[in-house]
C-alpha cells in the first residue's frame, strides 16, 4: 500500500489512531493493512507543520497539484467547477497519477486535525488522457473547513502527501 506525503508522528494531533483509520479508503486492501498503515502515517495538522504552501495547484495548462513522494511520484488533476481556489462546502474531485505498487489507499485530515470521509474512491481508470507517470484513481473530498487540508496517499510501495488550501 502506497500513501502520499510525508509522515510524522504526533503525540499532539486531534484525531485519534481510530478516527484516522476509519478515514481511510483502500481499494483491494484488508481493513487489517489499512488500519495498520493508517496508524502508521498520522502526521501533524497541516497548521501545525506550515506544509501547505509546498503542493500549491498549478494551473500553467489544467489545475494540477503534485505531491511529495517517497519513493514515488504524484500528480493529482483537480477538477474544479469554477476559477479560482478550492473553497470550503464544495465537493472535489481529484484524478491521482501515482507511481510505485499495489492498490492506492487514501486518507485526508482538516486543519484541525479530524479525518475527511471520500465521498468516492479510489477508483481505478483504465486509461485516460491524463499524461503523468504511474497509475491512475479517481477520488472524491468535501471539505466542511477553509485552511489546509492534508492528504496521504499510499501503496504497497511507494506513499506521499499533499497538502491543499481550501479558501472560505
Amino acid at each position: 500500500m502506497v500513501v502520499i506525503g510525508l509522515a510524522v508522528a504526533c503525540a499532539s494531533c486531534s484525531a485519534t489512531t481510530a478516527d484516522r483509520s476509519a478515514a481511510t479508503t483502500t481499494v483491494g486492501v484488508s481493513a487489517s493493512a489499512t488500519a495498520t498503515t493508517a496508524a502508521a502515517t498520522a502526521s501533524p495538522t497541516a497548521a501545525d507543520s506550515g506544509e501547505c504552501d509546498q503542493t500549491p495547484i498549478r494551473t500553467s495548462d489544467v489545475p494540477e497539484v503534485q505531491g511529495i513522494g517517497r519513493d514515488a511520484t504524484i500528480y493529482g488533476l483537480v477538477f474544479l467547477n469554477h476559477p479560482g481556489p478550492v473553497r470550503a462546502g464544495e465537493k472535489l474531485k481529484i484524478v491521482w497519477r501515482m507511481t510505485g505498487q499495489g492498490d492506492l489507499a487514501v486518507s485526508y485530515f482538516a486543519p484541525d486535525g479530524r479525518p475527511g470521509v471520500l465521498t468516492f474512491g479510489p477508483e481505478p481508470h483504465g486509461g485516460s488522457t491524463y499524461q503523468r507517470p504511474g497509475d491512475e484513481w479517481g477520488t472524491g473530498f468535501s471539505f466542511d473547513a477553509a485552511g489546509c487540508w492534508h492528504i496521504h496517499l499510499e501503496r504497497s510501495v511507494g506513499s506521499g502527501d499533499v497538502w491543499l488550501p481550501v479558501a472560505s
